[in-house]
């Protein structure tokens, strides 16, 4: 019967997603396309996600929140599901904008949207343009804004293993000097996993797990040295992730 009732509800997340987006996405560019304002976006993206969590009853726990700094830096997360993005929007309390691959842009008011609140297009196909987009947003950091990226650069078919990472992400941070802070996720590949169309499936509620991990400077590195750093960032996220999935493991489901 739950399976059923989730069912329903996975289908009913259709027109819920697109009612929300144009309730919140509307005045959010009329406003911002006339007054830019970074919280008002950040708020704008942050209700949507709680919205969206909120229909599949997802709760989302935070181990490391004393790792979060007060300045710019880059989110490197592992990405498995289209739900790892709301999971950090909800879980962290840190300002933050994500790279989204540049097809999200051509949505009718989500596109527009996601301009306006400052998420950077990657053209993932392209790397001159994406490198040329992290150049320009060097100077946004160092302003004190945070951006979350996907080293393996497209979701992986399950939360259980880390995709080898590209280099994309890390020539960003090697081109201003930019602090890299790792995010491992567990739990949201369970709720949509790649290659599926409808979420929630199997019970009414669900859990989202990220553990923040320490800072790591990339302060004086070289091209040389950020090849280096690229397989610290790997083995720490791999070894975290490795942890928490087993912990999960041990851990009664939410229902």
């Amino acid at each position: 019967m739950i399976r059923l009732f989730a069912i329903v509800r996975a289908i009913v997340f259709i027109p819920f997603v697109v009612f929300i987006t144009l309730v919140l996405g509307i005045p959010c560019i009329a406003y911002l396309s006339f007054r830019p304002s970074l919280r008002f976006g950040e708020w704008i993206i942050r209700t949507w996600c709680r919205l969206v969590l909120g229909f599949f009853s997802i709760k989302v726990t935070v181990d490391g929140l004393e790792n979060l700094t007060d300045h710019g830096c880059l989110f490197l997360f592992n990405h498995s599901s289209l739900f790892d993005i709301p999971s950090t929007y909800v879980g962290l309390p840190k300002s933050h904008r994500y790279g989204a691959k540049i097809e999200l842009f051509g949505i009718p008011v989500f596109g527009r949207v996601l301009r306006v609140t400052g998420i950077l297009p990657i053209a993932r196909s392209k790397r001159r343009e994406v490198l040329e987009i992290y150049r320009k947003s060097v100077e946004r950091v160092r302003q004190g804004e945070t951006f979350a990226l996907a080293p393996e650069g497209t979701r992986q078919e399950d939360g259980k293993t880390l995709g080898a990472f590209k280099r994309g992400p890390f020539l960003f941070s090697l081109a201003g000097e930019i602090p890299i802070q790792p995010i491992v996720i567990t739990g949201a590949d369970d709720i949509l996993p790649k290659g599926d169309l409808l979420p929630a499936l199997g019970r009414w509620s669900w859990n989202i797990h990220l553990t923040v991990l320490p800072e790591v400077s990339t302060k004086g590195v070289d091209e040389e040295g950020m090849a280096k750093v690229q397989a610290e960032v790997f083995d720490q996220m791999k070894t975290q992730l490795e942890k928490d999935l087993k912990q999960r493991d041990h851990t009664p489901s939410v229902e």
